[in-house]
């Protein structure tokens, strides 16, 4: 069974919770700017089997996605 296939794609623009906070999926390329990535070690943080699924070539609508942090569950 293909793990890819059992994972989400999240809709760009969608706002949702994780870990207490809320972050917004924006179409973007670049890692860089995504919640969970960390720059000084070049790695991906990201559980994507609860999050979804970030690149282009695992989308259904083949866009790439970051995360963005917008706020905190209060």
């Amino acid at each position: 069974m293909n793990i890819r296939r059992l994972m989400i794609d999240r809709n760009i623009g969608e706002v949702f919770t994780y870990d207490m906070l809320k972050l917004s999926v924006v179409e973007s390329d670049y890692c860089r700017d995504c919640f969970f990535f960390i720059p000084e070690e070049n790695e991906c943080t990201a559980k994507l089997d609860i999050i979804g699924k970030c690149s282009s070539f695992d989308r259904a609508d083949e866009k790439s996605v970051i995360f963005v942090k917008v706020g905190e569950v209060e």
